[in-house]
Formats: structure tokens, C-alpha cells, sequence
């Protein structure tokens, strides 16, 4: 009750078109069935180099419905909303892939530390493949990757096994377990690599995000 309390006190209107009736997708109806529905229900391409399943793309000078969407999404403060988006996301995954054949579903970890996004969808993907959620990842401590070019942000490892994470991961074996990295936006895609390396994880994993920024010339295929 608290949590809809304050996603309505946040943001009491629809973003796209001002109506008091706004759901908890943060747009009234009609706005969500004409602007987002059909979005969502397409966006299951795989622009990366690994499988990647997203809900929505943000292009560069999209719509401003949608860069306030991702705004509010990232803010603390919309916490149905993020429900709302992870039971799609999660049924889409559910719908494409066999569960069966991944490990687990582990988040990226992010650079603020009480950042808890990654890990809401992660928990909403495991329960819906019947899979084990491993929040065994954490980001070193040093430079924010937003503030630094694709090439800056290949040269950077900065994503680690947490200290109780377990020798099982850094095993030989481990290489042929195939995971479900989930974060809020993939962007040039490094933290995934960085994530899956610090697993040594092998090919064929999975990439599950909310929203795909598609930049051009970032190598994103």
C-alpha cells in the first residue's frame, strides 16, 4: 500500500498525456495500449552479440514519453511500475527460451550500491523459470562507466565474484554453464561482458533487459 501511495504521489499523471487515470505502468490506458503496448509486444530482437531480450528500445531523440518512462524507472520511486514491466519482461523470456537449459539467473551488479533494479527483475525472472537467483556479482570500486566512452569502458574491468560467492565459479567447469545476466539498460553491452567473464561463463548466455539504448557505431549487432 505504502509503495502505491508513493508512485501516485510521484507521479499522480499519466507521462504521456497528463490524465489523472494513470495505472501502474505510469500511463493511462489508452496511452500504454497505443504508445507502449505495441512496443513491447514487437521489441524481441537480438541486437547484441549474445541473445539479448529486451521490452522496449530507447533510441537516441525518442519520444519523450519514453525518456520520462526510463527516468521515473530508474528513479526510487516507482516501485509498481517496476513490477509492473518485470511480469512482462519475464513472460517474454518465459515464451522464448527453455529454462532448462541456463544455470541461473544472476543480476548486474550496479555502481550504486543501494541500487536494488537489477536484482527486482532478477527475482521476478528466476520465480518465473523456476530458477535460482545468484546475486553473487559487485562493481569495484573507481570510475562510473556512464562517464566514459565505449572504448574507455572495454578497457575496464570493473565487475567482480563477491568474496562469499564460492570457488565454484572461478572452476574450469563453470565455463559451460550458461546464465541469464538481467539488468535495467544495456547500453554498449560491456557490463554483461564483464559480468560473464567474472563468471567465466562461456558463450550462449542470455541478456535480459527493460530497455536496449541503441547507439550507433558501438559495435551492437
Amino acid at each position: 500500500m505504502m509503495s502505491k501511495l508513493k508512485q501516485f504521489f510521484f507521479t499522480p499523471v499519466c507521462i504521456s498525456c497528463g490524465s489523472f487515470f494513470c495505472g501502474p505502468s505510469l500511463f493511462c490506458e489508452l496511452c500504454y495500449q497505443l504508445g507502449i503496448r505495441d512496443r513491447v509486444v514487437e521489441a524481441s530482437e537480438s541486437p547484441f552479440g549474445e541473445r539479448h531480450q529486451y521490452l522496449l528500445e530507447w533510441k537516441n531523440g525518442d519520444s519523450e514519453y519514453i525518456s520520462q518512462l526510463v527516468y521515473r524507472m530508474k528513479s526510487d520511486n516507482s516501485v509498481l511500475a517496476w513490477n509492473h514491466y518485470a511480469d512482462l519482461l519475464a513472460a517474454r523470456v518465459h515464451e522464448a527460451i527453455d529454462g532448462r537449459n541456463f544455470a541461473a539467473v544472476v543480476p548486474i551488479p550496479s555502481a550504486n550500491t543501494k541500487s536494488v533494479h537489477a536484482k527486482l527483475l532478477a527475482e521476478n525472472l528466476a520465480e518465473k523459470l523456476q530458477l535460482p537467483m545468484l546475486d553473487i556479482l559487485q562493481k569495484k570500486g573507481g570510475t562510473d562507466q556512464k562517464s566514459l566512452s565505449a572504448a574507455e569502458r572495454a578497457k575496464v574491468q570493473n565487475i567482480e565474484l563477491k568474496a562469499d560467492a564460492g570457488e565454484e565459479f572461478t572452476d574450469p567447469a563453470s565455463r559451460h554453464r550458461k546464465y541469464i545476466f538481467v539488468d535495467d539498460v544495456l547500453t554498449t553491452g560491456e557490463s554483461f561482458k564483464q559480468a560473464a567473464a567474472a563468471l567465466s561463463s562461456a558463450r550462449n548466455n542470455l541478456i535480459a533487459t527493460l530497455f536496449y539504448r541503441s547507439k550507433k557505431g558501438l559495435g551492437l549487432h
